[in-house]
């Protein structure tokens, strides 16, 4: 009698089995996933593993076997020594160490330097602080202005440039760091990695985080082109950069769909999603040049203007903000739609200055009786049911209604819907928006000005 497998067995490719022929050992053996570790390596080196496993993969049909990349994510670790300590420090449990955040500090055993700024706020006394992967525990005892003094808990020797881990402390660092986007984007995206590993995860917002970053010319946008009328491609700010403009367009050619800029804050670390204090002529810049860019790709077929996040509301609810960005798009992109919150601010200044506008209205995200968005910060700010979704698409299509989470309906009147690319199921949403729509009459269409 055989036994299925529950277990899964991931394998770490490196140089002790990334040949073809040991990969396929592996395969036989039960693997199940192969993990290409992005704490080391570059992507012409993990591209070319990634072949290999492939490669080795299509010798056994039957299999599947998945790729899954792990990202480096935020760390901290210590600093330098002097020249007197060889490159290693010797601790004995029961002293005491103190840990500053000047990283040019080149330590002793007395006190080391370490790369996180935030340490003497992050933790308190009673902390602990593990180093080189715990081989080194600290008890923090005193917590100054730019470092932390520790009782040593057990004799060890480390030496340079060791991890460090703040355990049960929410760390102030994006799970994303610069390289990690990089790697999610134009390795994992372009390539078609089935996992994504991510280091040091903290909440839930992390985690909407990574998929944003892969949802923006992500794995999500080829499954939904077809099913969508428009798209708002973003423009290298908050998320993106030129080869995704290329392809999104691209795709967006190919299905007919409007091409559509999706300009926001400067600002990946939190995908524009922030709000941050500019000045009216900062937000007008910031509009223009990213407009410019997928103008550079798009050309004629750039359709409209879709503001993201933060800025998208800042804009929304501010006069000096709202009349900046409305004149500058006026003059340089008249002939543009421009996509605003239904009732919002920016809709009637944009109208005065003479541009098209559209109303919007989101079936994915859920309003306060204010006829505001729920904000992020709250468990029930985004609809993940389908079904829950296109209940709200019709309201507004045919009743033009959104109801509240309090069941107050408020009114809304708006010519396109949004449904955010990012969220964790937006192929499911479309699918239901579409079908209940289709079904009750509404003919789904590019947005045209009358």
């Amino acid at each position: 009698m055989s036994l299925e497998k529950k277990t899964k067995i991931f394998c770490t490719m490196g140089p002790a089995c990334w040949d073809v022929p040991t990969i396929t050992k592996l395969i036989d053996a039960g693997m199940n996933t192969a993990r290409l570790n992005f704490s080391h390596g570059d992507h012409e080196a993990h591209g070319a593993t990634l072949k290999r496993v492939r490669e080795a993969a299509a010798t056994r049909p039957s299999k599947n076997i998945a790729i899954l990349l792990d990202t480096k994510g935020p760390e901290i670790r210590t600093g330098f020594f002097q020249e007197k300590c060889n490159g290693k420090i010797h601790l004995k449990k029961g002293g005491t160490i103190e840990l500053c955040t000047d990283y040019s500090y080149k330590g002793d055993e007395s006190k080391i330097a370490c790369t996180y700024k935030s340490l003497p706020t992050s933790v308190q006394p009673g902390s602990t602080v593990l180093i080189a992967d715990g081989s080194l525990v600290l008890t923090v005892t005193e917590c100054k202005s730019d470092s932390v003094m520790c009782r040593i808990e057990n004799d060890q020797s480390i030496g340079e440039r060791k991890n460090c881990n703040l355990p049960n402390v929410k760390v102030d660092l994006p799970v994303l760091q610069e390289k990690d986007i990089n790697d999610l984007q134009n390795f994992a995206v372009p390539n078609k990695v089935d996992y994504i590993a991510a280091s040091f995860v903290q909440c839930a917002a992390d985690i909407a985080f990574i998929r944003s970053t892969l949802g923006e010319g992500g794995k999500h946008d080829a499954a939904i082109m077809p099913l969508v009328s428009s798209v708002n491609i973003a423009c290298g700010e908050h998320a993106g950069n030129l080869k995704l403009i290329q392809e999104t367009v691209s795709n967006a050619r190919h299905h007919a769909t409007a091409i559509g800029g999706h300009p926001g804050h400067s600002d990946p670390d939190h995908f524009g999603r922030r709000p941050l204090t500019i000045s009216p002529e900062v937000a007008a810049d910031l509009v223009m040049n990213q407009v410019a860019r997928i103008a550079a790709v798009a050309g004629d077929d750039l359709h409209h203007v879709k503001l993201h996040g933060a800025l998208y509301h800042q804009v929304g609810t501010n006069e000096a903000l709202a009349i900046a960005v409305s004149r500058a798009l006026a003059v340089e992109w008249p002939h543009l739609l421009l996509y605003a919150a239904a009732g919002s601010l920016l809709t009637s200044i944009a109208e005065s200055e003479g541009l098209r506008v559209i109303s919007e209205a989101f079936t994915d995200r859920r309003y306060n009786e204010s006829g505001d968005l729920v904000s992020r910060t709250e468990d029930n700010a985004i609809v993940t049911n389908p079904n829950e979704a296109a209940a709200q698409a019709y309201e507004i299509v045919r009743r033009n209604v959104i109801t509240t989470p309090s069941g107050k309906q408020i009114p809304i009147s708006a010519g396109t819907l949004c449904v955010h690319g990012d969220g964790p199921i937006p192929f499911e949403i479309i699918q239901a928006i579409r079908t209940l729509l289709t079904r009750e009459g509404v003919r789904i269409s590019r947005p045209i000005h009358h």
